[in-house]
């Protein structure tokens, strides 16, 4: 186990160990937040964070504490804290309490000075937690706790935000990890009295006073005097996949005893724990608990799509969206960024996203880090400053569904075959199309096998239907929509290893599955897809986009061109260079992880099509 990031989201605290790491160094950066400038004060937020200081120093952690914290002073602890824990022998913990909101599928963790009018502050005015998943990755140590007590409402006029009330539920690798929550995903925790603790950080630091107590029995002794202080109202729970046991104190453990709860709430969080799995054990396991349950129709879906064969022709049923908005309203909408909007009934669901600059291209030492080829390396400098204007973009890439409709409208020819993968090599095979790209695919599967020419019909067919500007986003536009305003390799991080949460690509699925690929370079975790998956099955960026990484390849608008040398930089395609040929981007199912990544950029003839390429549509305002 290289790195486990554990999340307590709400009042919590998290604890997690190997086989009783007893000579291990411990440090802990603790952060309370309450004395607000510009938005609610809070009750308990720094008495949470100093209370949680004396415990941890009493469980042998050197600790950083910051109460009433500037936006400066968090990223200096943050940094100072990244230095301390870049050994092979240490444990890292952070523990923060205050204001915490979720816009843009993130979670943001506010500093007492943010001016926060909307949402689209918050990338400039307080701190996104994958801060603290990179200063944790980049230390390399072997385990790191996070502690988020930060499940309160968001505090934004309901018209500026995208989020009612509690955090996202964050998506990590399951093995060597246990992910905590002190209420079900998107429930507000319950502050206890003024001048006390939180109702979850009081159960829990009783719990971690508790001798001989294994990690697992600390959750469920807090767990219960939560659901016992509330009348059930506040149903933690947690996730857990780890070997070995921790201990915080040596001795004999006391009875636990058992919390009285509305078994309503029981089942929902049971729900809540295994409705973005991957394993139909974890359905099956809740049927057999809840034979008769209000998501038992839903569990037998996923059953039968999880297991359903990879044949080709096959159809399965779609696993449910991991994004939780009903499907917005048609032609209505307010063109704010995170919007999420449609034209039409079976039009692609659109999001806005927000004017911005970046910097374009790969960082310095990422192709060596990533091992890319010699040959592929290169294509993605200079790096340069790109101004990007607000545009809208696909949540998701363009289905076999939508394209259909596009074809039985308009009698588009898909003639001329596809390169498939033969389990040899990829090949032209004129039996191969979109309907039939050599493996199962339902309706709401990513379309491949489709030309960037039948891309642009698609738009223009769209443009015409509507009466709006579709077309394929730039290269610049793509990028920026794909880092949504991370710098790393990928919006998760650095490590491809660690995005069988977030993205489709090559993995142990496919090696195992996918005929003549027990070769393949692939990341070491299993998504679960052999192939492609259908759209919604992977955890969004921080502007609400599936799968800009993995599925499928998404052919962009711009001619190709060898570098970045004499590129645009204001956001525009690049509409000069070998035009014959044209740029994607973002990786696919079958793709080696040093392809899926931001900077990466390949092409193909416009007029070919592969089994592994797709495309996503966007719109000017």
């Amino acid at each position: 186990m290289r790195l486990a990031v554990l999340f307590a989201a709400c009042l919590g605290l998290i604890g997690f160990g190997g086989d009783a790491l007893a000579q291990e160094k411990r440090v802990a950066l603790v952060i309370g937040n309450d004395a607000y400038k510009s938005l609610p004060k809070l009750a308990n937020a720094s008495n949470d964070a100093r209370a949680m200081d004396r415990k941890l120093k009493e469980l042998g952690f050197e600790t950083l504490l910051r109460v009433n914290a500037s936006r400066t002073d968090m990223g200096r602890a943050i940094s100072e804290f990244g230095r301390k824990i870049a050994s092979p022998d240490t444990v890292g913990l952070v523990f923060y309490a205050g204001h915490g909101i979720q816009a843009f599928e993130r979670n943001w963790l506010i500093p007492i000075d943010a001016a926060l009018d909307s949402d689209d502050d918050l990338q400039t005015e307080a701190i996104d937690t994958s801060r603290l998943h990179v200063a944790m990755d980049e230390a390399r140590n072997p385990l790191n706790i996070v502690i988020l007590d930060a499940c309160r409402d968001n505090p934004l006029p309901k018209r500026q935000r995208s989020a009612e009330r509690g955090l996202a539920v964050i998506a990590i690798a399951p093995r060597g990890s246990i992910v905590a929550y002190s209420a079900s995903p998107n429930q507000k925790s319950q502050d206890g009295s003024p001048g006390g603790n939180g109702i979850y950080t009081g159960e829990l630091l009783k719990a971690l006073d508790e001798p001989g107590l294994k990690i697992e029995d600390v959750f469920k002794r807090a767990n219960g005097g939560v659901q016992r202080a509330t009348g059930g109202r506040q149903v933690p729970w947690f996730n857990a996949s780890i070997q070995g046991d921790f201990f915080f104190r040596p001795g004999a453990p006391s009875p636990i005893a058992p919390a009285p709860v509305d078994p309503a709430a029981i089942e929902l969080s049971f729900w809540e724990s295994v409705k973005a799995s991957t394993d139909a054990a974890d359905f099956e396991a809740y049927l057999k608990q809840y034979p008769k349950g209000r998501f038992a129709d839903l569990a037998r879906n996923r059953i039968r799509a999880l297991k359903a064969p990879a044949q080709t022709g096959s159809v399965t049923t779609p696993p449910p969206s991991r994004d939780p908005q009903a499907r917005p309203a048609v032609g209505t909408y307010d063109p704010q960024p995170g919007q999420v909007f449609r034209d039409c009934a079976d039009c692609p669901e659109m999001v806005v996203i927000p004017a911005g600059s970046f910097v374009m291209g790969v960082a310095p030492g990422e192709e060596e880090r990533e091992g890319v080829p010699d040959q592929f390396k290169g294509r993605s400098v200079p790096q340069h400053s790109v101004n990007v204007r607000s545009f809208m973009l696909g949540k998701y890439e363009v289905t076999v569904g939508e394209f259909a409709r596009f074809v039985n409208e308009t009698g588009h020819r898909t003639d001329g075959g596809c390169f498939a993968w033969n389990g040899t090599k990829w090949d032209m095979d004129q039996s191969k199309n979109w309907r039939n790209p050599g493996f199962g695919q339902g309706d709401r599967h990513p379309v491949a096998c489709v030309s960037w020419d039948d891309a642009k019909a698609y738009t223009t067919w769209l443009s015409r239907r509507t009466g709006k500007s579709y077309r394929l986003a730039s290269e610049a536009e793509w990028e920026y929509a794909a880092r949504a305003g991370t710098s790393t390799a990928r919006h998760w991080g650095n490590d491809g290893n660690q995005g069988c949460g977030f993205a489709n690509t090559a993995d142990q699925t496919a090696k195992s599955q996918v005929p003549g690929a027990s070769n393949w370079a692939a990341a070491t975790c299993n998504d679960g897809h052999a192939y492609t998956a259908p759209v919604g099955s992977f955890w969004t960026n921080g502007f609400g986009l599936h799968d800009m990484i993995g599925n499928v390849w998404e052919w962009t608008e711009d001619c190709w061109n060898e570098n970045y040398n004499s590129a645009p930089t204001d956001g525009s395609a690049w509409q000069y260079g070998k035009c014959e040929i044209r740029v994607r981007r973002g990786g696919s199912w079958i793709f080696d992880p040093w392809n899926a990544r931001s900077a990466y950029r390949s092409r193909n003839p416009t007029v070919n099509r592969y089994d592994y390429v797709g495309f996503r549509v966007a719109r000017t305002y």
